[in-house]
């Protein structure tokens, strides 16, 4: 680990380097690509809190909530305002609204609309925690997509070009939403093996988180963690995974700490300037990495696939 004079010394580039060990995971077929709402955002959805802000808004409009409640519920974090507002829906026998409609918010940018399509042709095993269908819309024919989470197996992290849902699609039965959602759907074995081999043997780019789903990812990585055993964790701790994060240049003093606390997930910050582009600067750093990314893919090798019918024998 580097000490704090090193972290001090963190350059931000508009366009940071590919950490060796990403290029390494992606020519071992070992490089699994997971989407946050941030990549969608750039054609022209919310983010999440965005979204939940939206669907209090729906219910004030309608006279169930006072100005009041709206004005302090609208506050609260993405998870726990989309929990109480399903809740109320539920309970009060109340139609909830579009959740496609409480997405989707303003046209494509033109510059950035391609973003999917380079993301999809480094052909990897990718997985996204968006509902939203835009990863769907170019994927290769032959290759699935997986949008109901009760169908979600270890199996597919071995299918390069293989789409999955991890907590459904709009098109999908199911949607986890609420925090009984995702404690239930996380507390499942057959969930807690997945994470499991997910972060214990591949190593994990993180594309397109923002604040609002820190919680999320953290969620993610330590019911993981929870699943393997010490031995294995210190046997495993070689797999490192990895967050393309954004950042101003004045926030640069506060990055050395996101990175000591990240690193407890086993997650290491890529930071990138947005000064000039916000956003849409993740849609350059994903164009310039293209190339570079996908000259490296190669599939998962036998010996890989010889585990994996250990761990579904277990």
């Amino acid at each position: 680990m580097k000490n704090s004079k090193d972290l001090n010394k963190t350059e931000v580039y508009k366009i940071p380097p590919i950490p060796n060990q990403i290029l390494e995971a992606a020519s071992n077929g070992k490089l699994v690509v997971f989407i946050g709402a941030g990549v969608s955002r750039l054609l022209g959805y919310v983010s999440w809190q965005s979204m939940a802000e939206r669907y209090v808004k729906y219910l004030f409009q309608r006279g169930y909530f006072s100005y009041l409640e709206y004005e302090h519920l609208k506050s609260l974090d993405a998870r726990k305002l989309l929990s109480i507002c399903e809740n109320f829906c539920k309970k009060n026998k109340i139609p909830r609204p579009s959740i496609s409609g409480l997405l989707h918010s303003k046209e494509v940018e033109k510059d950035t609309s391609d973003i999917y399509k380079l993301i999809y042709s480094w052909n990897v095993v990718y997985i996204t925690t968006n509902f939203d269908d835009e990863l769907d819309k170019v994927v290769n024919d032959n290759k699935k997509i997986i949008s109901d989470p009760e169908q979600i197996s270890i199996a597919y992290l071995y299918e390069l070009g293989t789409v999955i849902h991890l907590h459904g699609s709009l098109d999908s039965r199911r949607l986890i939403l609420t925090i009984s959602d995702y404690l239930y759907y996380y507390q499942t074995e057959k969930m807690q093996k997945f994470l499991n081999h997910l972060f214990t043997e591949f190593s994990v780019l993180f594309i397109g988180y923002g604040l609002e789903e820190y919680e999320l990812l953290e969620f993610l990585v330590h019911k993981s963690q929870m699943h393997t055993s010490d031995y294995l964790k210190s046997e495993k701790k070689e797999i490192k995974h990895y967050l393309l994060y954004p950042v101003f240049s004045w926030e640069k003093a506060m990055l050395k700490f996101y990175q000591l606390y990240y690193r407890d997930l086993s997650i290491e910050l890529i930071p990138y300037k947005k000064d000039e582009k916000g956003y849409q600067q993740l849609y350059e750093v994903i164009k310039k990495w293209t190339p570079m990314i996908k000259e490296y893919v190669r599939p998962p090798t036998y010996l890989d696939k010889l585990r994996l019918i250990d761990e579904v024998v277990k």
